[in-house]
């Protein structure tokens, strides 16, 4: 009877554990940087067939944010459609894009116990443009 009781306060604490990493990873992926940077960006075909709004990062204005250069970014912004203005600009441009906005602090996998693989840096933009190549991509554009 005594080890019931152990085994189900074990079940309960990993539980609980669970749903406060699961809480802590979701705040601090939310977490962003105050200052703004511009990203040059190409983007990446997935063999999905759908379309999927990731970018490639190929170049930071800011070499804090070197870590960044070859690793997926997530662009996003509130009551825009990012993915039909990549779509509608992957052939006219080569897929080269000027991402510029808030970075987050954290990457996607932060704290998440059960998805696997899911790296890369979600970005709130202030602005995305289309970039030919040799054009420069700068928070000043």
């Amino acid at each position: 009877m005594k080890s019931i009781k152990i085994v189900g306060l074990i079940i309960v604490f990993i539980l609980l554990s669970l749903f406060v990493l699961d809480s802590l990873g979701s705040y601090m992926r939310s977490a962003k940087y105050d200052e703004k940077i511009a990203i040059q960006a190409s983007y990446i075909k997935y063999d999905s067939g759908e379309l999927f709004v990731a970018l490639k990062v190929d170049a930071v204005s800011n070499n804090e944010f070197s870590h960044m250069i070859g690793l997926p970014v997530f662009p996003y912004k509130d009551n825009e459609n990012i993915e039909y203005f990549i779509a509608e600009n992957l052939e006219n441009n080569q897929g080269l894009f000027c991402l510029i906005g808030n970075l987050h602090k954290h990457n996607n996998g932060f704290l998440r116990l059960l998805v696997v693989g899911y790296e890369g840096y979600r970005m709130e933009l202030s602005s995305i443009d289309k970039m030919q190549p040799g054009q420069k991509c700068s928070v000043n554009n």
